[in-house]
């Protein structure tokens, strides 16, 4: 490697370094203060750099906040991308895809980032919007559980499975991105693990109980 390369691939590293310090630091100011409040001045003071050097590398407070939800978004979806399901039976896969959907979201920054990513999305395009990318690999999978199911008898058939997939994102993501609301609703609080937990086996079971032939009393 002669030291013009060396020297170029330093700066590269550098430069990734950098970048990646100026997006956590400003994924923690995003979910703390919202879009809004957030201030590229802190951002920079985090991160360790100037504020014309973010400016210099996303333009604006907007485009840098798009990026920080397209990279955490990404990072979310990994997980549940990954993750197979087919070796289990139907009811057995159904509960563990349930229990794992709203896994990325019990990162407090990521459940906040997801609320305002929510609003901001209403009326803005992000260049890579990875959740949108990626819920057609889930939406494959969680019809896949449910086409296997009804194959095996354990489903009814006259569900769709992509008004079944939303529903199931609304619900199982509610104590995360809809905190108030749950909270009010049901005078719990949806922060505490135990809460957590009793929402996911009342998500399983509704979903189950609307799905199943012949409802038991006896749920897995």
């Amino acid at each position: 490697m002669t030291d013009k390369t060396k020297t170029k691939t330093i700066k590269k590293s550098s430069k990734i370094e950098t970048l990646q310090r100026i997006l956590i630091a400003a994924r923690s100011e995003f979910a703390e203060k919202g879009i809004a409040k957030a201030r590229i001045e802190s951002i920079a003071a985090t991160a360790g750099v100037t504020k014309q050097l973010i400016y210099h590398y996303y333009q604006s407070k907007e485009q840098l906040f798009a990026y920080v939800l397209d990279e955490s978004s990404g990072d979310a979806m990994a997980h549940l991308t990954e993750k197979q399901y087919v070796e289990k039976p139907p009811r057995e896969a159904l509960k563990d895809f349930i229990v794992d959907f709203p896994t990325p979201f019990k990162d407090p920054e990521l459940a906040t980032l997801a609320m305002e990513g929510i609003h901001y999305h209403d009326a803005h395009s992000t260049p890579r919007n990875q959740f949108k990318e990626k819920a057609p690999v889930l939406l494959k999978k969680f019809s896949g559980i449910i086409e296997r199911g009804i194959e095996s008898g354990d489903f009814r058939a006259d569900f769709n499975s992509e008004q079944l997939f939303a529903a199931l994102g609304l619900i199982s993501t509610g104590p995360y991105t809809n905190r108030y609301l749950i909270s009010v609703l049901t005078g719990s609080d949806p922060s505490n693990e135990e809460a957590i937990q009793k929402w996911a086996d009342f998500t399983y079971r509704l979903l189950l109980s609307a799905l199943e032939h012949n409802r038991t009393s006896e749920l897995l």
